[in-house]
């Protein structure tokens, strides 16, 4: 109890089940690319970044504390996946597919090792600038960071979920040049959009942060 500041030990309470909230969005949104869904795939991301702003920002409002925010933001990941799939999400061991588990570890090994790689350096420079320049310019970095990241990233997953469908339908007709043209058309359609939003998100953010 005490290797940690109070600070940190209420944040690693809130971040624990916001990880497996987290997850089980992605899952669930991977399943909706799976199965070449993608206009659905985007309402769901639309969704979740929608609930994200108002309970952050009702969180933000209420209880000045940014673990309340932190929390909200993942009760909205968790919300917008119950949402699109109304099963819920069942605790019985007997549900339990090892088989599917064991399909994911292997799959999933390399990419666990990239996301936590990526989670460190996503930190690290928070904690750089905290030293250098002190909690105020973290937030103001953090918000044009978001703002920037999330407006992208909303445009991008719902035009990369239908582009990724047609390519791997064309993948599966075996004809190459097919292959490639659909390629190229992706990587069009996505550099055309994404460049644009890109400019204009990084050139607002730190305005309205």
């Amino acid at each position: 109890s005490g290797l940690l500041a109070d600070e940190y030990r209420g944040l690693l309470w809130v971040s624990l089940p916001g990880c497996w909230a987290f997850a089980w969005f992605e899952l669930a949104s991977r399943v909706e690319v799976a199965r070449f869904r993608p206009v659905r795939y985007f309402w769901m991301n639309l969704t979740r970044n929608m609930l994200i702003l108002a309970l952050a920002a009702g969180a933000a409002w209420i209880f000045h504390a940014p673990l309340w925010v932190l929390g909200a933001t993942y009760l909205a990941m968790l919300l917008a996946a119950l949402a699109f799939h109304p099963g819920g999400i069942g605790l019985s061991p007997r549900l339990f597919d090892r088989g599917v588990a064991r399909q994911l570890i292997v799959f999933g090994w390399a990419m666990a090792i990239v996301r936590a790689t990526g989670g460190v350096s996503f930190a690290l420079d928070r904690m750089l600038l905290e030293s250098l320049a002190g909690r105020d310019a973290v937030g103001y970095y953090t918000v044009a960071y978001s703002l920037a990241q999330t407006t992208i990233m909303v445009i991008g997953s719902g035009i990369g979920s239908a582009t990724y469908s047609l390519a791997v339908r064309a993948v599966e007709g075996g004809d190459r040049a097919a292959i490639r043209a659909q390629l190229a058309r992706n990587c069009g359609l996505l550099f055309g959009l994404l460049l644009p939003a890109a400019i204009g998100a990084a050139m607002v953010a730190p305005a309205i942060a």
